[in-house]
């Protein structure tokens, strides 16, 4: 650590590291979906198609990973520039608002309007994150 410059990105730091960790999660679910479906298939004589976008035992996990890896570069983008031209602190809540808000992105996906409970606020984060960011 170089003096004490470092801490104040320490919460963004913290903030990115478990947006990876949810990001590998789904990563794992979606394995895990798919791995489920296959022993069932192959139980049921069936041939499994990992790739069928009519599966719709896997169309939750994929769209859960999907609209993850959509977001990935404004959300990773907008807090880190936030960050830096702006407030280290306010990424640092941004941050954990836009990962426990995606956090429930598979629990209410397919809800409608559950959903945007999810969506929403990180849409809105991503916003907040970028306006904020150009008029500091």
């Amino acid at each position: 650590k170089a003096g004490g410059e470092s801490h104040k990105y320490a919460g963004v730091v913290l903030g990115t590291a478990a947006y990876f960790l949810l990001y590998y999660g789904f990563l794992f679910l979606q394995s895990g979906t798919k791995f489920a479906c296959q022993a069932a298939d192959k139980k049921d004589g069936v041939k499994f198609d990992r790739e069928d976008p009519f599966d719709k035992r896997l169309r939750g996990v994929n769209r859960t990973v999907g609209n993850m890896m959509e977001q990935m570069g404004p959300f990773l983008a907008s807090v880190w520039i936030h960050a830096l031209v702006a407030s280290p602190s306010v990424a640092t809540y941004c941050c954990v608002v836009y990962v426990v808000t995606r956090a429930l992105y598979p629990v209410v996906f397919g809800a409608v309007p559950l959903v945007f409970i999810s969506t929403l606020p990180n849409y809105v984060v991503i916003g907040y994150l970028f306006v904020t960011a150009c008029m500091a």
